[in-house]
């Protein structure tokens, strides 16, 4: 019904202009998941184990950051580094495209994206992003400061905030990260695994 709502409202509203905009900000949003899915999910992922430390990592950074001003170049604009990552993953893995020096650029990106997958700087990456295993009897992460009283749990010193008032202190999600959260959804969805909305179901056992 999500559709026909959407539709509804903006014709009550009169947003035609503002639903169009927001749309089209979107879709400039497609290249960070085709490279997600098509390009590190497929390509980078399988080959993680095959792919050897860069020797020489300052000339592959300096390659890389070819790439991407090759990617700004397309765009006509400067791209933050994910989206001109991705643009030029995106270029690179075009039909046409299929020549030595492509293939040749697609193995150092494949080799930068391998070496930065599980990079701590790169967590903020939604293209890094994928789903971990989950200890649903260990979902918030404590620390027991006082070995003789178990009972005392304190939170991990790096996830503590100071609080300034009643104000909210989370930043929240970006809307790159909020659309990275519903392409999950998505992908559930297809697949019939939607426990949220569904809830997680009990495998009968024979």
């Amino acid at each position: 019904m999500a559709g026909h709502v959407s539709q509804f409202l903006t014709r009550l509203f009169g947003i035609a202009n503002e639903v169009d905009a927001l749309a089209a900000a979107t879709a400039d949003q497609n290249p960070i998941f085709r490279f997600k899915v098509d390009f590190v999910r497929r390509r980078v992922i399988p080959a993680l184990k095959k792919t050897s430390a860069p020797a020489d990592p300052v000339a592959l950074e300096a390659q890389i950051r070819t790439l991407r001003a090759g990617a700004e170049e397309i765009a006509g604009r400067k791209l933050d580094p994910e989206m001109a990552t991705a643009l030029a993953a995106v270029e690179l893995m075009r039909p046409d495209r299929a020549s030595g020096d492509a293939a040749d650029s697609i193995n150092l990106l494949t080799q930068w994206c391998a070496v930065h997958l599980h990079d701590p700087a790169y967590r903020h990456w939604v293209s890094f992003r994928f789903p971990e295993s989950i200890d649903h009897f260990n979902l918030v992460h404590v620390q027991r400061p006082q070995a003789d009283l178990p009972e005392a749990v304190i939170g991990p010193d790096e996830r503590l905030r100071r609080r300034d008032g009643f104000g909210l202190t989370d930043s929240r999600m970006g809307e790159r990260e909020i659309l990275s959260e519903i392409h999950y959804c998505i992908l559930c969805h297809e697949r019939d695994k939607d426990t949220c909305s569904k809830g997680i179901r009990d495998r009968q056992v024979k």
